[in-house]
C-alpha cells in the first residue's frame, strides 16, 4: 500500500527563485569598494601631479 497526502491546498513552486540577501549586501558591499577604489586613485593622481609640480618649482627645474 502507498500512503498519499492528505494535503488540502496544492503546494505553490515559485517559477523564478528570489535573489538573497546576503547575495546582495556582497555585491553591494563590492561595488562601494570599487567606488571608492576610483575615487581614491583619482585624488592619488592629483596628489601626485601638485607634489611633482612642487618639486619642479623648488628645483627650478622647467616644466611644460
Amino acid at each position: 500500500m502507498r500512503a498519499e497526502r492528505d494535503d488540502d491546498e496544492p503546494r505553490v513552486t515559485r517559477k523564478t527563485p528570489e535573489r538573497r540577501l546576503a547575495y546582495e549586501i556582497a555585491i553591494g558591499i563590492i561595488w562601494g569598494g570599487l567606488g571608492l577604489a576610483a575615487i581614491q586613485t583619482v585624488f592619488a593622481l592629483i596628489a601626485w601631479q601638485i607634489y611633482i609640480h612642487d618639486v619642479k618649482v623648488a628645483f627650478g627645474i622647467p616644466g611644460h
